[in-house]
């Protein structure tokens, strides 16, 4: 059994992942209370599924890019359990698990978390959920950026989808945006992303796993300043 971990976005999401495939999860809305609410979550999915934790053989954690202190305590949450449990871990970007659950409608998608001060960041992927591949990013850009190729976007999925739709809809320009039912991340998804890895031999990250991010936090460019 696998459990994923999603802590990286005001979504946060806990999924289990057995060798066929997802099987249970929760996704809600943390707001920032992810290391209040994480452990109690865990241990209730857990419990619901009749789940030990020594049946666990692998630990999975979003990775980012999204919120810098949501998604250490993420992280932190799989390092412990990994090195407790002696599992390995394996970590997934965020804007991975958004495409690949939204290639199960389209053939072509653009993934968005907001990145703050008018930015995105985004990645794009193409294919299916069996021949699932990213094209493109993930990379930081400005709304305007990503609104002037749109052309090329496909549907625009995750939670930056509102920030460029807004910017497009001042423009007059159409955004092709992922039904409302499709707009919760969930972390099913990203439990079977991680099932993949481990299954395709992917390596334990337990010592090497660091957060995706991909520009300093505002208190580090405050330093640098």
């Amino acid at each position: 059994m696998i459990l994923a971990i999603d802590t990286s976005t005001e979504q946060a999401g806990v999924g289990l992942a057995s060798e066929e495939g997802a099987r249970a999860e929760t996704s809600w809305t943390a707001a920032g209370n992810h290391s209040r609410q994480l452990a109690g979550v865990i241990e209730a999915l857990m419990s619901l599924e009749g789940v030990e934790p020594r049946r666990l053989r692998a630990i999975v954690v979003a990775i980012g890019p999204g919120s810098f202190s949501g998604t250490r305590v993420g992280i932190s949450a799989g390092k412990g359990l990994a090195l407790a449990l002696d599992v390995p871990l394996t970590g997934v970007s965020t804007l991975d698990t958004i495409g690949f659950q939204a290639l199960h409608g389209e053939p072509l998608v653009t993934a968005v978390v907001s990145a703050g001060r008018g930015d995105v960041y985004a990645a794009r992927y193409e294919g299916s959920p069996d021949r699932f591949a990213r094209v493109d990013g993930p990379s930081i850009l400005a709304v305007s950026e990503l609104v002037e190729d749109l052309g090329h976007a496909g549907l625009i999925a995750g939670p930056g989808a509102q920030e460029v739709v807004g910017a497009a809809g001042a423009l007059g320009r159409h955004v092709a945006l992922a039904r409302p039912e499709m707009r919760l991340r969930r972390a099913g998804f990203l439990a079977e992303l991680g099932r993949r890895n481990v299954e395709q031999g992917g390596p334990d990250q337990a010592d090497t796993l660091e957060p995706l991010y991909l520009r300093r936090s505002a208190a580090e460019e405050k330093r640098a300043l």
